[in-house]
């Protein structure tokens, strides 16, 4: 964990340089750390992670302490808002690009129709009418799927022209022209691939990035600054709706956009997992249900957009404005956890050395309470606080908390943190490979011409995921199974490889060398949700344990590590949606 930029007397952080420190080492060097404490910072040796739940058992809350140290000593989460607090930054760093994503969803359009606004159009747009109807203005409109917010205005911009000549010389015989769909452009073609490779590329390369340069940049300014800059991102994401561009500017504005929100993204990620690993194991599992439910919340989002029938740029807006309000209370919130003694006692323990330890140790024996350690000042013979842990070391690490690790143990043994990261890699190439490439190909087969069939993807595949996604990660909250050093929690990951031929196997158009085997809409829904709610618990779970591996003071490079893992599942699973595709 890095120094902070500085601190106000009341526990914020500053941008304001900090002034000259007496002679010693520097203060805690974490936001809200301004060389004071609580008499919680004077720790029992024997205590390391005295909250951290019991592995492997399921219970209805945090478990009790495992160490020997008092009640005086040790903080309490009090009305659980260090926990709060840590999932709505987990809501914050996902659901913007879940929003945004969103608006690039196509949706069903039965019943909506492409119009001319008047004689000569500036803008198409779509007109409302019952879901399941042909009712419109237009005699000879057909009915199509309302295209994307992206595509749909790159469409727009390159067709106005062609429409404008068109209308112009046909308005003395057709007294009423209509045009039934816009001309796809070589943009709107290319736009789909392009999102993808400028939203991969920097989620990988900055999570790389940040697990070897977060020692060197404060946690306040990767966490603070990320979250900022989403924020102006989506601010002028919104402003844009409004605005009307021509199809190559808009275009290179998206995909600049695109490439900031995931760089930022994936920085704010991983130093989120991070800070957490720092905390006990549980306080992991808050990250991961707010992601999860942030996803929930896109897919609620889209279903009100298809049954409100509004127009897809007044929906964006919509997705766009709701995203900043999120970024804004993950900022607040972030910028209260430094006031808490929850969070500041374990991240002090964090940055503690065994030296450091055994010399408060002394010094509550022979001084009474209130002498200078109490002061939150390192004695001036501790260890230094900040030291370069090496990736390949703690990947390495079969040991936590200082134990002595034996001699047989291997990087590739299920104690090493290693496997957790491979674990973590390989539940999200197989949910990303599934899901939505394949998942949202699929059709009702019950639905005949009833509503039912405009709805079936929103809530079938993707509101179905979210949900069971969401329950998944969150059950991590009460219950640990199986614990960080088992055989059964990789066993597990691997095993769901069999979602791939079940879901494979189900009602899937444009089918070319598989047979429909599971053809009804109910063997569809269970197979996705057992599929969203083990991809959300083994996550979490993964998560969880893998700061858990390695000592203290390497627990935020570790969670670093795991992010990046994360980050290259997903990757690994979009290359693997394209071969899944292909053999349907």
């Amino acid at each position: 964990m890095e120094a902070a930029e500085g601190c106000a007397e009341d526990g914020w952080p500053s941008l304001l340089p900090e002034p000259e420190p007496e002679p010693g080492p520097p203060p805690g060097d974490y936001p809200g750390s301004c060389g004071s404490s609580s008499p919680a910072s004077i720790l029992d040796v024997q205590s390391i992670n005295p909250q951290e739940p019991e592995e492997g058992s399921c219970q209805a809350g945090p478990a009790d302490s495992t160490g020997t140290m008092t009640t005086s000593h040790q903080p309490q989460d009090r009305y659980k808002a260090v926990w709060l607090i840590f999932f709505v930054l987990g809501l914050g760093t996902l659901l913007p690009w879940n929003f945004f994503m969103t608006a690039t969803q196509v949706r069903p359009g039965a019943g909506r129709h492409w119009v001319p606004e008047d004689v000569s159009p500036r803008l198409l747009r779509p007109v409302s009418a019952p879901l399941g109807t042909e009712q419109n203005r237009g005699s000879n409109a057909q009915p199509l799927k309302t295209p994307q917010y992206f595509t749909n205005r790159l469409d727009l911009s390159q067709n106005m022209s062609t429409v404008t000549d068109k209308s112009s010389q046909d308005t003395e015989t057709l007294p009423a022209p209509t045009v039934s769909a816009p001309e796809r452009s070589s943009l709107s073609t290319i736009f789909n691939n392009v999102m993808t490779l400028c939203a991969m590329l920097p989620l990988l390369l900055f999570a790389c990035l940040n697990s070897f340069l977060h020692q060197r940049i404060s946690q306040s300014v990767r966490i603070l600054g990320s979250l900022v800059a989403i924020l102006l991102v989506f601010l002028t994401t919104a402003i844009l709706v409004k605005v009307e561009m021509e199809p190559l500017p808009f275009f290179i504005i998206t995909m600049i956009k695109i490439v900031l929100i995931n760089s930022f993204g994936a920085v704010l990620q991983a130093s989120l997992f991070g800070l957490a690993g720092v905390l006990p194991a549980n306080y992991t599992a808050p990250i991961m249900s707010g992601q999860g439910l942030a996803g929930f919340f896109a897919s609620v989002a889209m279903i009100c957009a298809i049954a409100s029938g509004s127009e897809r740029s007044e929906s964006a807006f919509g997705y766009f404005i709701t995203a900043c309000v999120v970024v804004l209370l993950a900022i607040v919130c972030y910028l209260a956890l430094p006031r808490l003694e929850f969070y500041r006692y374990y991240v002090q323990l964090n940055l503690e050395g065994p030296s450091e330890q055994e010399t408060k140790l002394d010094l509550i024996r022979e001084e009474p309470r209130g002498g200078r350690e109490e002061s939150g000042v390192p004695a001036p013979s501790s260890l230094p606080t900040s030291k370069n842990h090496s990736i390949k070391a703690i990947l390495k690490s079969v040991c936590g908390a200082g134990a002595s690790c034996p001699s047989f143990l291997t990087p590739f043994s299920p104690f090493a943190i290693s496997v957790l990261a491979l674990s973590i890699c390989f539940n999200f190439t197989v949910t990303i490979g599934l899901f939505p490439a394949v998942t949202a190909e699929v059709e009702s087969s019950i639905a005949g011409t009833s509503a039912w069939k405009n709805y079936f993807i929103s809530v079938a595949c993707f509101l179905n995921f979210n949900v069971f996604d969401w329950l998944g990660r969150s059950l991590t909250t009460v219950c640990m199974w199986p614990d960080k050093d088992s055989y059964w929690l990789p066993v597990l990951v691997v095993a769901r490889i069999v979602f791939i031929p079940l879901l494979l196997l189900c009602n899937v158009k444009q089918r070319y060398y598989l047979p429909s085997i599971f053809k009804h809409d109910a063997w569809f829904i269970i197979f996705m949700a057992a599929f969203a709610f083990s991809s959300g618990y083994l996550a979490s779970l993964c998560m969880c344990f893998g700061p858990k591996k390695v000592k203290p003071a390497e627990a935020e490079t570790a969670g670093n590590i795991m992010s990046f893992f994360l980050f290259l599942g997903l990757a690994l699973g979009a290359v693997l949606s394209f071969l899944l595709k292909a053999l349907v």
